[in-house]
């Protein structure tokens, strides 16, 4: 995969998404949407969607 310094991720429904940010993470999900994530960025999110890889 890919490491980016800034993610911006949206999701819907129940789909999700697994990414590798340094710096920022910004997450936004509708439904039962889950983010997964690597790096030590600052966040941006509700709770409930986001998890560590």
């Amino acid at each position: 995969g890919y490491e980016a310094q800034r993610v911006s991720a949206s999701v819907a429904g129940s789909g999700s998404i697994k990414c590798f940010a340094t710096e920022f993470l910004k997450v936004r999900t509708s439904g039962s949407g889950k983010v997964g994530y690597k790096g030590n960025p600052e966040l941006d999110y509700p709770k409930k969607s986001l998890y560590k890889l």
